[in-house]
């Protein structure tokens, strides 16, 4: 994913999560690794959450909301450039090697 393509991606996450907790939501969402986008739906748990992407699990990442811990972009664009090293198996002790 290009600079660009992560600034994007970290800002449409960011903007995904903070709907839901203007309006004081919390649950689990499901943000597609690649660009940060979601399906819009806050799940009750994880299994809902992965069931929901099914057949194309591997290329989403799942987490809690809770307007008791909001997320700033920095966070979204580090969770994404983590999720996107760790999907091609490049980590190594929490580190990338591909760089």
């Amino acid at each position: 994913m290009t600079s660009s393509g992560q600034t994007s991606a970290a800002v449409r996450m960011h903007d995904v999560i903070n709907r839901h907790l203007e309006r004081g939501e919390r649950g689990w969402l499901a943000i597609r690794i690649a660009d940060g986008s979601s399906d819009g739906v806050l799940y009750c748990g994880s299994i809902e959450a992965e069931l929901a992407t099914l057949p194309h699990l591997e290329a989403f990442a799942f987490f809690p909301i809770s307007p008791l811990c909001p997320w700033t972009l920095h966070e979204c664009a580090e969770f994404l450039e983590f999720m996107t090293h760790l999907r091609h198996g490049c980590m190594v002790y929490g580190r990338p090697t591909c760089c």
